[in-house]
């Protein structure tokens, strides 16, 4: 956060340890930006909370997690025909097991980067799935920016669990050029490949 203020993407080789590697005299890291951009009020303007935040961000992730978790089981739900009726309770109980039941529980016990950008992928991820198939369900420009945006976020925390979102984009896109709505198509297309290309380009 505090390169980011900076104006750099680059780090000092010590904050890096052996997760950077060097480019031109520079330490890189291959962690996205993410975590970092969210620690912008934070940590890029005081060092007060160094080291204090990780956890905090960890926890907020895991429950970001359990709440997308349930809304995507809600949202899926209604997609498919004769579905039983669900009560609160019910999801509720997935974003328990979502969050308590998985390896998720133990990346919120320590304060990694590599946990940290773990959990945001995958609850941004989810999240993500949320609003991608609340657009197709209401396909108006504002849910198509919104669901394009938290894509973009996710994969910027974490390719390995964040990419969920943008690849759905994309599986809608190709369908929509299946039923030849070329131009709808496109868009959405172009969509699914700006988060792909904003952590590309980082």
């Amino acid at each position: 956060a505090r390169s980011l203020v900076q104006g750099h993407l680059d780090v000092p080789a010590n904050v890096a340890g052996i997760e950077g590697f060097e480019i031109d005299g520079k330490t890189q890291i291959y962690f996205g930006i993410g975590p970092a951009i969210m620690r912008l009020p934070f940590s890029g303007i005081s060092n007060v909370f160094d080291r204090r935040l990780s956890l905090l961000s960890e926890l907020l992730a895991l429950s970001v997690l359990g709440l997308a978790a349930a809304r995507l089981l809600k949202r899926a739900k209604s997609l498919v025909a004769n579905a039983p009726e669900g009560s609160a309770w019910w999801f509720g109980a997935f974003a328990v097991v979502a969050t308590l039941g998985t390896p998720l529980l133990f990346f919120a016990s320590r304060a990694l980067v590599y946990h940290e950008a773990e959990l945001w992928g995958a609850a941004a991820g989810l999240a993500g799935l949320d609003l991608v198939i609340r657009w197709w369900r209401v396909p108006t420009r504002r849910h198509l920016i919104e669901a394009v945006a938290l894509a973009t976020f996710a994969l910027s925390c974490r390719p390995s669990t964040g990419a969920a979102p943008a690849m759905a984009l994309g599986l809608f896109g190709l369908a929509l050029a299946w039923k030849r709505e070329w131009r709808r198509s496109l868009l959405v297309l172009a969509g699914a490949v700006i988060p792909f290309l904003g952590f590309a380009l980082v």
